[in-house]
């Protein structure tokens, strides 16, 4: 699906869960999962400065934030974030990943991705559910993808409650149930006919038949 981009609000400001998204802070409330992260003022995407991801030795490498606090179960966050290559590698693959903990099933990582590269920002922006079985112990948001030795530039991050997970999926699935008052035929004209007007149209033709 295609997603308008979502405006950047500060958290505590707007529906944002994400603490120091333009990075215009430094590192407050972030960190490196591996390699490191730095402050760079010569790339933003919005106000003066972003995140380089850089040292990477893992794929996984990248700036992370803990939302265990602002986050919560069975719902649905719109995820996102602005992109951009340094150096000479002209394309590769940037992930944002959330890393669920659930004291029932364990760790799962589900992200979303898209194609970015070194001369424009580019938005990644999808829809994730954090549908657990116990109890959310831990979720953190983070950046990853890019093949290992390659920088990358990260600025305006977003995450935003759409939904709460397990009721959308319910209703989701309760939509695609059939009801009796919307079921249809299709007549042989080609006609779209309700069965009510199907059977108010051809019972007094039986009837008549019968009575003939």
């Amino acid at each position: 699906p295609t997603f308008s981009p979502t405006p950047q609000p500060t958290f505590g400001q707007g529906d944002n869960l994400v603490l120091n998204p333009g990075f215009e802070s430094g590192l407050t409330d972030w960190y490196a999962n591996s390699g490191l992260i730095q402050i760079d003022t010569s790339q933003a995407h919005s106000g003066t400065q972003s995140v380089l991801a850089t040292g990477r030795t893992s794929t996984w490498n990248g700036p992370q934030q803990s939302m265990i606090e602002r986050m919560s179960a069975n719902k649905t966050y719109r995820i996102s974030c602005w992109a951009k290559l340094k150096g000479t590698t002209s394309s590769d693959t940037l992930k944002l990943t959330l890393r669920i903990n659930d004291d029932v099933d364990g760790t799962k990582w589900l992200g979303i991705s898209n194609a970015i590269n070194n001369q424009d920002w580019t938005l990644i922006q999808g829809d994730i559910a954090v549908n657990v079985a116990g109890t959310l112990t831990g979720i953190d948001l983070y950046a990853e993808g890019p093949a290992v030795g390659v920088e990358y530039y990260v600025d305006d991050v977003s995450a935003i409650e759409v939904s709460s997970g397990r009721r959308s999926l319910e209703s989701a699935r309760s939509s695609t149930q059939p009801q009796h008052e919307d079921v249809e035929m299709q007549a042989a004209s080609g006609a779209v006919v309700s069965p009510m007007f199907a059977l108010l149209t051809v019972a007094p033709i039986f009837l008549w038949y019968q009575w003939k």
